[in-house]
């Protein structure tokens, strides 16, 4: 009878036992870099994303597509005879022990830097590009460089007609609106690129010609698309396959004879044309 009595007492002791010990219990969460994260998970979207406080207070936010598994466990054991670490000071050491990585979070939206290095054919040249990120679709700026174009591949059928090389040589500086966006919400990520605006002409280089108001610059633009890739420090670099123009224009002279009069006659006329530069585009940015 009195083993009875003591059987609902017993049951209670083992569940407080129980719950004490859950109490004491961790959230671990392993990712598929091996990584592991200790801690509390305080936030938890189903199917998308969680977000775990460990040690010292830091907050990581984790896609569930790189999670391996979440178990309970408990807290890493104190060598006997030392103290309890500090929370304060538990972090660092912890991210040297269980290799921590902060999961890198894409900014959605801020101000953005770019420098573009140009390799394209028959042009080089420097671009800058500021502007604003309204979303992963939409980098939206204003852009300014120096291009160092030569003899363009729509104009080398000039050396067959005995003309010379022109083909719109010169130092140009372009200003233009520059617009872009990301395909992939990812660190790699295609993306594609558009520009638009007038390229100005600040020398001719072509020796054959010493007028200098032969030529002028004109429209200029291009689009391409590339990869990116970027950091966790903000930075990112890419690599784009682009396709650019410059529409100039350029005073031709024509020289002729008349027979009857027995001297030379001479007829000017302005000729525009559309320069194109395919090559790529080596940039860095934040």
């Amino acid at each position: 009878m009195k083993q009875l009595l003591l059987l609902p007492f017993l049951l209670l002791s083992m569940m407080l036992m129980t719950a004490k010990a859950q109490s004491g219990m961790e959230d671990v969460v392993y990712l598929n870099n091996g990584s592991v994260l200790r801690g509390i998970i305080v936030e938890q979207v189903p199917n998308k994303s969680l977000k775990v406080q460990i040690a010292g207070g830091s907050i990581f936010q984790i896609e569930i597509a790189d999670v391996e598994r979440i178990t309970k466990e408990s807290p890493l054991s104190v060598f006997p005879g030392s103290s309890a670490p500090d929370r304060s000071s538990r972090e660092p050491r912890m991210r040297d022990s269980i290799r921590v990585r902060e999961p890198w979070v894409p900014r959605r939206k801020g101000y953005f830097l770019q420098g573009q290095v140009l390799l394209e054919l028959a042009q080089g040249g420097l671009r800058v590009v500021n502007g604003y990120k309204f979303g992963r679709f939409g980098y939206l700026g204003l852009g300014v460089g120096i291009d160092l174009s030569g003899p363009s591949i729509s104009h080398a059928y000039n050396n067959l007609w005995g003309n010379g090389s022109y083909g719109g040589t010169g130092v140009y500086m372009p200003v233009y609106i520059h617009y872009s966006g990301d395909i992939l919400n990812r660190r790699v990520t295609p993306f594609y690129a558009m520009e638009l605006g007038y390229a100005a002409l600040l020398r001719d280089t072509d020796n054959q010609w010493s007028d200098n108001d032969r030529v002028r610059g004109g429209v200029m633009g291009g689009a391409g698309i590339g990869v990116r890739f970027n950091t966790r420090r903000r930075l990112n670099m890419s690599l784009l396959f682009n396709l650019n123009f410059k529409n100039i224009s350029y005073r031709e002279n024509w020289y002729w004879y008349d027979d009857m009069n027995e001297m030379y006659h001479t007829e000017t006329q302005r000729v525009r044309t559309t320069l194109l530069y395919p090559g790529l585009r080596l940039g860095i940015g934040f």
